[in-house]
């Protein structure tokens, strides 16, 4: 009886045995098997071949206490996500804070600053005539000029006469005077006696001038002169003559 367990338990070992060899041997339809660097075959040449049959190593589940156990690999760690932050919402009741204005940049001036050129002078070279109006033949005239100088100033002139026919009247000494512009001058008148036989006379009393420079030269200018007769002419009292001259400079 002993010896009939012994040989079934000796028969179910070796099944056993078989067992794990085929299970360790068996592999799936398109499966490779992994070799070991010593198992690895170089490719052979057109027309060879190669052995199939060579059996692999023993497959043993017996582990060996000896050996160290292989560690796990290191496991990442965990990277924390970053939160959401929150999106401010614009409230259209509160008011927006004004965005200053950013300094104006001022343009870059020139090295050399272009002088603006002075306008020429207008060259005016003209002459006029003025008369008193006292209803008779003794009157005062006066004759004026404008001249350009070389050096661009305007020189204003102006002459005055006594016109009349039979005339007998005393000196008149700085009593007369004569206006240009703003300029006044006083003059004196000698003593006269003309016959009514002697015709027409034109004496002359004053003549003086003043000069302007360019910028200077009034738009309208006016020249005037008097003379103090103080007596009768053709049954006429008169007293001062006067003559008066109004120059528009703008139009010479």
């Amino acid at each position: 009886m002993k010896k009939n367990v012994a040989l079934m338990m000796a028969a179910l070992m070796l099944f056993g045995i078989l067992s794990l060899a085929a299970c360790t041997h068996k592999k799936t339809e398109g499966e490779k098997t992994p070799s070991s660097p010593e198992q690895q075959v170089s490719s052979l040449p057109d027309g060879s071949s190669k052995d199939e049959s060579s059996p692999l190593p023993p497959t043993s589940s017996t582990e060996d206490p000896s050996a160290e156990p292989t560690p796990p690999p290191p496991s990442k760690p965990d990277v924390p996500t970053v939160p959401d932050l929150p999106t401010e919402s614009v409230d259209p009741s509160e008011p927006t804070e004004p965005i200053e204005p950013s300094e104006p940049v001022e343009p870059s001036l020139p090295s050399d600053p272009i002088e603006p050129s002075e306008p020429e002078n207008r060259v005016i070279n003209a002459s006029g005539h003025a008369a008193s109006d006292t209803g008779t033949s003794l009157n005062l005239w006066l004759d004026w000029s404008i001249e350009t100088l070389e050096d661009g100033s305007y020189k204003v002139s102006a002459v005055a006469y006594l016109d009349s026919y039979s005339l007998f009247c005393g000196k008149r000494t700085n009593s007369n005077r004569m206006v240009i512009g703003d300029t006044p001058f006083v003059y004196s008148t000698p003593a006269m006696n003309y016959s009514a036989d002697s015709g027409r006379h034109h004496t002359r009393f004053a003549e003086f001038s003043v000069v302007y420079a360019a910028e200077e030269l009034p738009d309208t200018l006016t020249i005037s002169a008097d003379w103090l007769f103080n007596g009768t002419y053709s049954g006429k009292s008169i007293s001062t003559i006067v003559v008066e001259a109004v120059i528009d400079t703008t139009a010479l």
